[in-house]
């Protein structure tokens, strides 16, 4: 039974500072995972009439860096200040979408979620060594459901399936014995292997990837002093991680 009167649209007030990472920007603002239902206004302290006179010029005037600014004052979601990966370009690094070649080599990881997403990632690696980061899936779901999604979105088996080495501890109960997370996912016929935990290696690792090379030409252009890793821009998770990643601030101790 239809209602007699229009049901009055709905509205909400959220307060925050912009944050690529957080769940607003991924619902309301990120153009690749927002929900057209909704329509986003923001304001910024600049908009705001009841601040007292000089306050935004205060701030502007406190000698803070740009990204500070552009973030705090003018709300801008792609200003982070402390990258890890200042390098990182949307304009260089982010591609369409385009059918991987079968001769391509494939790998993949898994890091299981337990109170917070599984994240999956495919990686695609070319003749000339670039890296595509081709396909991925973040969300809450089960191992089934995981394995499912894994199964029916990569166009072959990977050569490896690489998975967060604390998933292979025996902490799993169940019936008459204990098993591992990458146990669960063997029986769905996914075998992982941990990857090597070291940090260290891994950002270099990245890092060579994503700067600029002089010698080294762009894959779809030809044009010199080109990357050697690149992201569909379908897998905003990874876009987002590669912007909103920060070093850790170090709390200075008390003596």
């Amino acid at each position: 039974m239809r209602l007699a009167s229009p049901v009055p649209r709905r509205y909400a007030l959220l307060s925050c500072n912009p944050d690529r990472s957080s769940w607003i920007y991924r619902k309301f603002i990120d153009p690749r995972t927002k929900d057209d239902r909704f329509k986003v206004y923001q304001m910024n302290p600049v908009d705001n009439p009841f601040l007292p006179k000089d306050y935004v010029k205060d701030l502007l005037n406190a000698g803070m860096p740009d990204t500070w600014i552009q973030r705090y004052i003018h709300g801008d979601w792609t200003a982070v200040e402390n990258q890890v990966y200042p390098m990182f370009s949307e304009d260089i690094h982010v591609l369409g979408e385009f059918e991987v070649p079968p001769e391509w080599s494939l790998y993949e990881s898994i890091d299981p979620g337990i109170t917070s997403p599984t994240s999956y990632h495919l990686y695609a690696i070319d003749l000339d060594k670039n890296v595509y980061v081709v396909n991925e899936f973040y969300e809450s779901a089960t191992v089934h459901e995981v394995c499912e999604y894994v199964k029916a979105n990569r166009p072959k088996a990977p050569i490896v399936t690489y998975m967060d080495p604390a998933a292979f501890a025996q902490t799993q109960i169940q019936i008459k014995k204990t098993s591992s997370i990458s146990d669960l996912y063997r029986d769905e016929g996914i075998r992982p292997v941990p990857y090597r935990n070291n940090w260290a290696a891994g950002y270099n690792i990245v890092t060579n990837h994503l700067v600029n090379d002089s010698s080294h030409k762009h894959p779809l252009t030809d044009a010199r002093n080109a990357p050697h890793l690149y992201v569909f821009n379908k897998c905003s998770n990874m876009i987002n991680e590669f912007i909103g990643y920060q070093w850790k601030k170090v709390r200075s101790r008390v003596t």
